[in-house]
């Protein structure tokens, strides 16, 4: 209808804005006079309603209906993920939909995929209020894995990919014990929150883990701690996949189901399945962890991997 960007972007609004009107129940005649009393043409406004009776917006998503569809059928295109902001509901972000909320009907979210950076805004990575380690705790967590993965292949790890960094003390020490780290990191405020520690640009990548693609590089060790349970079930499979596609050790846990119900966890199972989806892409072999550390519940091996291990009498 027109070429410039702007008058473009306006055009486009008031569709949008016909378009709820109609999904409210107006009539054509209705959101013609509504679209005239903005100051639009009578033939614009007559355009730009037919144009927005076939899309109809439903919660944050947009469904277009096509003409070319046969009767009584709609073409539907999920267009953006659903924002919630947990820190602005007044149970902040606690509900009663039990942990499986995801899959249960009756929880306003059920099904959708949701927006990281709403769900995760900065102030989740601003205070360590949130369940993310204190820098000591995180000191102790590192010397521990370096402690074990030593005592398995004799060597401590010089370079790990970490898959979803929270609130970036674990970073941190790997990155001032000059451990080579990839922080992979999904949401904008997680990434400037490494960056604010000082980890340099060129060790955080940004990516959501439901969409990463294969890095073509391997490490000593991938690790993915707390994260899992973050992520809607139906990825459960591909954040395994990022791991395994990048080291053939993999330091793992997920929250289990035993916390009080909140949005930020939309997985949380049994680490019996995390163990069972490992072993479908060749991790077949695993140490459980004694439980005296968090964010330590398996190590996880591929054959290759399994054979290197150091065994004494």
């Amino acid at each position: 209808m027109t070429d410039d960007p702007q008058q473009q972007e306006l055009l486009t609004m008031l569709v949008d804005r016909a378009a709820r009107r109609f999904t409210q129940g107006a009539t054509q005649a209705i959101v013609v006079q509504e679209l005239e009393a903005l100051g639009l043409a009578a033939n614009m406004a007559d355009l730009l309603a037919k144009k927005a009776s076939v899309t109809t917006v439903c919660d944050s998503h947009t469904i277009t209906r096509r003409d070319v569809l046969p009767a009584g059928h709609t073409l539907i295109e999920l267009l953006q993920e659903d924002p919630i902001n947990p820190s602005d509901m007044a149970d902040k972000g606690f509900h009663p939909y039990g942990t499986k909320w995801w899959t249960n009907p009756e929880c306003p979210f059920a099904y959708k995929y949701l927006c990281l950076d709403t769900l995760y805004a900065p102030s989740y990575f601003a205070s360590e209020g949130t369940g993310h380690p204190t820098h000591d705790k995180a000191q102790e967590l590192y010397q521990y894995m370096q402690r074990i993965y030593a005592g398995l292949f004799g060597k401590r790890f010089d370079n790990i990919i970490e898959l979803g960094t929270g609130g970036g003390e674990i970073t941190r020490h790997f990155f001032e014990d000059k451990v080579d780290v990839l922080a992979v990191e999904g949401t904008t405020g997680g990434v400037e929150k490494l960056l604010q520690l000082g980890i340099a640009p060129h060790n955080v990548l940004k990516r959501n883990l439901k969409f990463m693609e294969n890095l073509n590089r391997k490490f000593e060790l991938c690790m993915c701690t707390e994260v899992a349970e973050h992520i809607e079930p139906w990825f459960a499979s591909k954040v395994v996949q990022n791991c395994v596609d990048h080291a053939d050790v993999v330091w793992f846990s997920a929250a289990r189901g035993d916390y009080r119900p909140h949005y930020h966890h939309i997985n949380e199972v049994p680490i019996q399945a995390w163990d069972n989806i490992f072993a479908h892409f060749g991790f077949n072999y695993y140490i459980a962890l004694n439980g005296t550390m968090g964010r330590a519940d398996r190590v996880y091996f591929n054959a290759a991997s399994a054979a290197r291990i150091q065994r004494t009498s």
